[in-house]
């Protein structure tokens, strides 16, 4: 119980990270990349894109990876008009495998963080290159097939399979901006070979506290690193992956309507659904710190003083479509008294509000 909590609560962090953001501000913020506006303010309003804004706001904005989202979402609006139902079947195609990818970075979330790695040299590189090795192979490399098959549709090229090495090439070779984002980021290693180092166990710890790794064709290429390039490149690493799931957010979003409804794992499925959930508590100006996922018993702090019940009732209704109608229930806490309670079975929703008098009523 004690990692779950820990899991919400760092949830909560990542939307605490931009002070006093309203869903406007989220909209602003992406308009300019979704041609729907329409079903970007509903993908709003249902909760989404705050992880992505916060991501948006204290990481990309500025930097190469606000560059590198432009570029992608311009890449494969390129590959919609040359080639419409190539681009929508690509999408399609690639999803299963983004899908998981996300599913493993959620799980990646639950049980390591950078900061609560080992401190032992040769602890902390195996705990290290263990993330980078998963973090590149089941999380990066789907976007990065996606991504190349779109250039080669916008360019009217047949799409072939290509091992992760032949991609990056192929990526970094056609684009400055992306041999920046998979080789010069990663000191001037690309994301490719960082897989290969971590997957073969490429590395060794050396007596002066240094990080000795070997790549290229037959481990001919020697560099040392210290414990701060290491740490540098997870979470350079980490960023990228979001710079990647916004992009195909936003794609997902102008196109949701062609994508089929994928199976996932049941723990999967439930760990995707307290993440929107804690998400969606945001945007309703609430902070979910209790989520129960085998009966949906969920607890909710208020973060802000106007709460109307038109809020509250807007709240219950995308709480029961993220859930597909299963029962659930919800306190609301003011502080440390319930004000509100939610009670939701057989599509009827039910809203109690407490009046609290005096010490005895705080719950």
């Amino acid at each position: 119980m004690s990692e779950y909590l820990a899991f919400i609560e760092h949830l909560n962090e990542e939307l605490r990270s931009v002070d006093n953001y309203t869903r406007d501000d989220v909209f602003n913020v992406f308009e300019k990349y979704v041609t729907n506006k329409a079903k970007l303010r509903k993908a709003i309003d249902f909760g989404l894109l705050y992880y992505d804004y916060t991501k948006f706001k204290t990481l990309f904005e500025g930097t190469l990876f606000e560059d590198g989202l432009s570029l992608i979402l311009q890449l494969y609006n390129s590959a919609l008009k040359q080639n419409y139902s190539e681009s929508i079947r690509l999408f399609k195609d690639c999803y299963p495998a983004i899908a998981r990818g996300f599913a493993s970075r959620a799980q990646i979330i639950w049980t390591n963080r950078i900061d609560t790695l080992p401190d032992r040299l040769d602890l902390f590189a195996k705990s290290a290159f263990q993330l980078i090795g998963d973090g590149i192979e089941n999380s990066l490399k789907p976007f990065l097939e996606f991504l190349d098959s779109v250039y080669c549709v916008s360019h009217n090229r047949p799409v072939v399979k290509k091992k992760l090495g032949v991609i990056v090439d192929c990526l970094t070779s056609r684009s400055g901006l992306f041999k920046d984002l998979y080789r010069t980021l990663f000191f001037d290693i690309t994301v490719s070979q960082w897989r290969n180092i971590a997957n073969h166990g490429s590395y060794a710890c050396t007596t002066d506290g240094k990080i000795e790794i070997y790549y290229g064709e037959k481990n001919s290429i020697t560099k040392y690193i210290g414990r701060q390039e290491l740490e540098m490149v997870l979470t350079t690493l980490d960023t990228l992956l979001y710079m990647h799931k916004t992009a195909y957010t936003l794609i997902h979003i102008d196109h949701i309507d062609c994508l089929p409804v994928m199976e996932k794992y049941h723990e999967t499925t439930n760990d995707d659904l307290v993440i929107q959930i804690v998400e969606t508590s945001y945007a309703y100006g609430l902070e979910a710190f209790l989520i129960e996922k085998e009966s949906w018993n969920i607890a909710v702090l208020i973060r802000k003083q106007e709460l109307t019940r038109q809020d509250i009732e807007q709240y219950c209704a995308v709480i029961a479509a993220i859930l597909s109608g299963e029962k659930f229930s919800v306190l609301i806490y003011n502080g440390k008294q319930v004000q509100y309670q939610l009670i939701y079975n057989q599509r009827r929703a039910e809203i109690y509000k407490y009046v609290v008098r005096g010490e005895n009523h705080n719950i």
